[in-house]
């Protein structure tokens, strides 16, 4: 006789991007009520506007990759990967990298987010897919103050410093989200497209593997 284990209790899809947008419009009401009772604080349409869209949408595309797979080491790639990217788009934005936010150069910055998404696009978001666009992101994060200092030619003092300090911090979080990747991708060469601790079922929700008894 065969008996299948019940299906570990998910949240639906809906309810959890819910919490999301909701979670985003607290955080994005602090500035506003902050707005009223000092001069301090200004923040324009659009920075509301581009706060919201990053944070929104940086949620809302975790919880639906977290579905993808019940693979720890995948979840935890995925979640580094999306934090460090919004992290990292934010500190460029707010303050600049390289200099101030006005210099041309951290736009090469931008350029590297763009090319991590799109490689994460075109490998659908596989995890042996990912290792590859992680590692090659993290490399690209590296070489933008070096392409910066070759061009701009700065002086060398504690600001340059600080820049490449920064910078290999950023260059190390995508490299770690690749590792995890890398890990997931062993795990499931060793383990088989089910995993001891559950897989994927077509709806979605995490299943453990069948039993047999006689």
């Amino acid at each position: 006789m065969t008996t299948h284990s019940p299906s570990l209790p998910r949240s639906p899809l809906a309810r959890d991007i819910g919490v999301v947008l909701m979670g985003t419009a607290i955080i994005l009401a602090v500035p506003a009520i902050a707005m009223q009772f000092s001069d301090e604080v200004k923040w324009s349409p659009f920075d509301f506007v581009a706060a919201g869209l990053s944070l929104g949408g940086s949620g809302s595309m975790l919880v639906i990759l977290r579905r993808r797979s019940a693979n720890a080491s995948y979840r935890i790639g995925i979640g580094m990967s999306i934090f460090t990217a919004l992290l990292l788009a934010w500190v460029n934005g707010a303050v600049g990298i390289i200099g101030s936010e006005d210099n041309p150069m951290n736009l090469l910055y931008f350029l590297v987010l763009l090319g991590c998404l799109i490689g994460a696009i075109v490998s659908r978001f596989e995890a042996s897919g990912l290792v590859r666009t992680l590692f090659v992101t993290a490399i690209a994060v590296a070489c933008v103050p070096v392409i910066a200092f070759i061009i701009m030619r700065p002086p060398l003092d504690i600001g340059l410093f600080r820049v490449f300090i920064l910078n290999a911090a950023f260059a190390m979080l995508f490299a770690g989200a690749g590792a995890c990747f890398l890990r997931a991708t062993r795990e499931s060469r060793r383990d088989g497209p089910c995993r001891s601790n559950g897989c994927m079922a077509a709806g979605g929700d995490v299943q453990s593997p069948p039993r047999h008894e006689e």
